[in-house]
């Protein structure tokens, strides 16, 4: 299985304006966070990074710090 954040930004393209967009896969960082607000992405399920993370708490500060 590849996890890549670009697939959402490829699907955006074909989702009706109309419709909410979710992103499901692949944030890992502020940044990724960042780029799909940027992008108009509406939701995101952020999963692998908070169980890869060994302090789930500190990753979720540092993936809303500045929101």
């Amino acid at each position: 299985l590849q996890i890549d954040i670009n697939t959402t930004f490829n699907l955006k393209k074909e989702i009706p304006s109309d419709r909410i967009v979710v992103s499901e896969s692949g944030i890992k960082t502020y940044r990724d966070v960042i780029k799909l607000q940027e992008y108009g992405i509406d939701a995101m399920l952020i999963g692998t990074a908070f169980m890869e993370s060994p302090d789930i708490g500190k990753k979720i500060d540092e993936l809303k710090s500045r929101l």
